[in-house]
């Protein structure tokens, strides 16, 4: 596949929260067997079950993370699609729970709504992909890990930013591992695309399951942002394409 050159591409500039995205991606997606630490085992490990389309459902952390859903999900339904699979990777959105008012609480509303997922995708076996844009403390994801955890459900959590803390950034990494799952090493600090309303189109209640509307979307804003995930996968099939080269 010839690579998209974003800056002689004629049709649609891609914004600079969108190419921050691609970098922290390709980032984030370190190559099968890549073992350097505890934390670049969990990227390598991710990119090898994507390469063996071993992931039946993609859960972005919305509202943040809706983006980076839906390009990952692009991307790996593409990579899917060329590898003639025969299941239909799917993408689902759970509102970030950051501030929730009882962990409790969302973490049962978490729980049925995914065993209604579960229930209707008629898989065997599932494993899910959990997509999010930054980790700080965790304390967002928390009732989803959860979820999970007692529903016996395989999942890898691909974060694009690590937040910064007092400890050493392997240490904060390898705390993460302990306390939600399996995390991936990603770059330090807060993703461009992060709070950004106008172009994710949608706002959290962390208390609900799903986002709603942002009652002042700019259509034409969000269309182009369509436009530039599109082409943006293109840049993450590659990667993931090349995962046996690099090998």
């Amino acid at each position: 596949m010839e690579k998209i050159n974003f800056e002689k591409n004629p049709i649609i500039e891609i914004s600079p929260e969108i190419k921050d995205l691609i970098e922290r991606f390709k980032f984030a997606l370190s190559g099968p067997g890549y073992a350097f630490g505890r934390e670049g085992q969990v990227g390598g490990k991710i990119s090898e079950s994507i390469m063996n389309q071993e992931y039946d459902i993609i859960i972005a952390e919305d509202a943040s993370g809706r983006i980076p859903g839906l390009l990952i999900h692009e991307a790996m339904k593409k990579f899917y699609a060329s590898k003639e699979a025969e299941q239909e990777l799917k993408l689902f959105f759970i509102a970030g729970s950051k501030n929730v008012d009882s962990k409790k609480g969302k973490k049962d509303k978490i729980s049925e709504y995914i065993s209604e997922v579960v229930s209707k995708s008629h898989l065997p076996d599932k494993k899910f992909l959990v997509v999010t844009d930054v980790i700080i403390e965790g304390e967002s994801l928390k009732p989803l890990t959860s979820s999970l955890k007692d529903l016996n459900i395989q999942y890898d959590i691909l974060t694009l930013g690590i937040g910064r803390t007092l400890q050493s950034h392997g240490g904060h990494v390898y705390s993460l591992n302990q306390e939600l799952g399996p995390v991936n090493d990603a770059k330090l600090g807060i993703p461009e695309i992060f709070d950004k309303r106008e172009l994710s189109g949608v706002v959290k209640n962390p208390n609900e399951i799903h986002s709603s509307r942002n009652s002042n979307n700019d259509m034409a804003k969000l269309s182009k942002v369509r436009d530039e995930i599109k082409i943006a996968a293109e840049e993450i099939y590659e990667k993931i394409s090349n995962f046996k080269k690099e090998d």
